[in-house]
């Protein structure tokens, strides 16, 4: 027994017995049982509402996975990530090397490309820590298929810029 919310709601509180309502469950759960409130960190021990009496934040129980499966996630984050921080080194090598004496720094297009680029990959990588929770239930080709989407983007933007500087 890990105390993981599952077991302990089902040893607590059976649900084939009628009159158990989700307030029930999560009384019978906290009943004798020292828990901390998920947003504020209050002990919950003995509650008897589905609401956290120090910040009024409203609780629920549920049954949660031990091992969530993110390889996907990380794999997309790091995709886009390599993209980012290539082409954000570039974007401070072009401020430092235009504001420095003796270095004309990059052309035109090199600079235009990187000043766009960056910011675009930065959006990005937001989209994708922001997306996780519309992505995950989809299917896992699908979730893959977007990983692989975030790799080609973020190198993507890195081989450009060589087409475009070379």
């Amino acid at each position: 027994m890990n105390g993981g919310l599952a077991e302990s709601a089902s040893d607590s509180a059976p649900r084939s017995e009628p009159g158990w309502g989700a307030s029930d469950l999560l009384a019978a759960f906290l009943g004798g049982r020292d828990y901390p409130c998920p947003c504020c960190g209050y002990n919950l021990r003995d509650l008897t509402s589905d609401c956290c009496p120090e910040c009024g934040d409203v609780l629920v129980l549920r049954v949660g996975s031990a091992h969530p499966r993110l390889a996907w996630f990380v794999t997309g984050l790091v995709g886009i990530s390599v993209g980012f921080g290539f082409n954000l080194v570039l974007f401070a090598w072009a401020i430092v090397s235009h504001f420095s004496a003796g270095y004309p720094g990059f052309d035109q297009p090199e600079m235009i490309w990187i000043v766009v680029a960056t910011p675009m990959l930065c959006a990005l990588v937001v989209a994708w820590v922001l997306g996780r929770r519309w992505v995950t239930p989809r299917p896992a080709a699908a979730r893959w298929s977007l990983a692989l989407l975030a790799w080609a983007l973020g190198l993507g933007g890195s081989f450009a810029f060589f087409g475009i500087a070379m």
